[in-house]
């Protein structure tokens, strides 16, 4: 089991926290007032995730890679392409489960934020 260190990216500054707690938009005030209560409870908002990854080998047959999170195909199609001569097994919300996973942008990557409490994509 090994923790990727993940910065975190446009994470909003206090002026913006504020407009989101006031916004109109149930999800983004939510999320504007739990950063809000981090900043005043640490002093500072996260610039970094540590995303855990686990990977469990069963012989010369299965090899599991348990990620956290909602991930997509594309990270068991990564190692499906890299490890060849063994069945592999990608299960994702395993250790973990703090959003979305994505291998690049889209809806996942982006706008989808909205739903959680980290600070940033």
């Amino acid at each position: 089991m090994e923790e990727a260190l993940l910065s975190f990216d446009n994470i909003p500054d206090l002026e913006k926290l504020q407009e989101m707690k006031a916004s109109e938009d149930r999800y983004e005030a939510r999320r504007g007032a739990a950063l809000l209560e981090s900043l005043k409870r640490d002093g500072s908002i996260a610039e970094n995730y540590s995303y855990m990854i686990q990977v469990v080998r069963f012989g010369d047959t299965l090899l599991i890679s348990a990620l956290s999170g909602e991930v997509v195909v594309d990270y068991f199609l990564h190692l499906k392409n890299e490890i060849k001569g063994i069945n592999i097994w990608v299960a994702g919300y395993s250790n973990d489960v703090m959003g979305y996973v994505p291998s690049e942008g889209g809806y996942e990557g982006g706008e989808a934020i909205r739903y959680s409490t980290l600070p940033g994509t």
